[in-house]
């Protein structure tokens, strides 16, 4: 037996806000940061199966059904993401 975690968008947009020091200074060293969220939209999931269980349409309707209602308790957190990037440079 086979599940499949799709997220809903193809392209996620972002919101983040971000620092680099190495605009404001000519320094050899600089330091960067980024922290934000991802938005992946809507969560789905599929059941798949092989042999006799494959053939059981009941059997794999059953499945999809409760593997989308265990989905649902977990939805809201399925569609952001955090992102944060931290960074240090050297230019020489």
């Amino acid at each position: 037996m086979k599940s499949k975690l799709t997220l809903g968008n193809n392209i996620a947009p972002i919101v983040s806000i971000g620092y680099d020091s190495s605009f404001i200074s000519d320094s050899s060293w600089s330091f960067n940061a980024e922290a934000g969220v991802m938005y992946s939209g809507k969560s789905k999931i599929k059941v798949s199966a092989t042999g006799d269980l494959a053939n059981d349409r009941d059997a794999m309707n059953n499945l999809n059904r409760d593997a989308n209602k265990s989905l649902d308790k977990v939805k809201k957190y399925l569609k952001f993401f955090p992102i944060v990037s931290i960074g240090l440079k050297y230019n020489f």
